[in-house]
């Protein structure tokens, strides 16, 4: 039960530190800076890595191929992963509503993401198997590279590329759907996809990874 609630508790701090970097994502974008905003992003994924944090996006592609713990690991990580993003994004809420140019930017960012027009089923699925596979690229240079200048360089431009080209992360969604108060059947459904795009995402890009590391 202990080690149970320990996963669940980094689970839950993964979730929040993805909650910082969605948060400086939006602020940024608030005061017009995109760009600058796909590159502070990565403070959540930085934090997730180098401080060992639980992250679910992080730990599917690895948990394929591992002790059988570690993919029944994945659910308690997942709840808390849920938990940390939505107490961080209501936490973001209360504390920005009232910020005409705040609720603009994140308004739009939950716009593009509700299933429908703006973003049709396929499209979310492709988005968030691209972001899985970034993702994981991400946590695996983190893994490879021994330079710590060299880790934070993988995690930086691989969380910039998902980000900036509009890829889909579950979690990050989940912060923007709490931080937007914008929940519906809708955002559930986006959340339901990029969990399973996120997934593959992952998991296709390990399996590539073991193939050439064989040769």
């Amino acid at each position: 039960m202990k080690k149970l609630l320990k996963t669940l508790f980094l689970g839950i701090l993964a979730g929040f530190a993805i909650g910082l970097g969605s948060f400086a994502f939006v602020m940024c974008k608030a005061a017009g800076s995109y760009i600058v905003g796909s590159v502070a992003f990565s403070i959540g994924l930085l934090l997730v890595c180098f401080l060992s944090l639980n992250l679910y996006t992080g730990k599917i592609g690895f948990a394929i191929d591992g002790p059988k713990e570690n993919v029944i690991n994945l659910a308690p990580i997942y709840v808390g992963n849920i938990i940390g993003a939505v107490v961080a994004g209501y936490l973001f809420y209360f504390a920005t509503k009232n910020l005409e140019n705040v609720n603009a930017a994140i308004n739009g960012v939950v716009n593009a993401r509700v299933i429908g027009d703006a973003d049709p089923w396929y499209r979310c699925l492709i988005m968030s198997s691209l972001c899985g596979v970034f993702v994981f690229l991400a946590v695996y240079g983190y893994k490879k590279f021994q330079n710590s200048g060299m880790k934070t360089f993988a995690i930086i431009m691989c969380v910039f590329i998902f980000v900036v080209t509009g890829m889909e992360h579950t979690i990050a969604n989940m912060v923007y759907f709490s931080f937007g108060n914008a929940w519906s059947w809708n955002a559930v459904l986006n959340i339901t996809i990029t969990t399973v795009g996120n997934s593959i995402g992952a998991i296709l890009s390990y399996l590539s990874v073991k193939v050439v590391e064989r040769k």
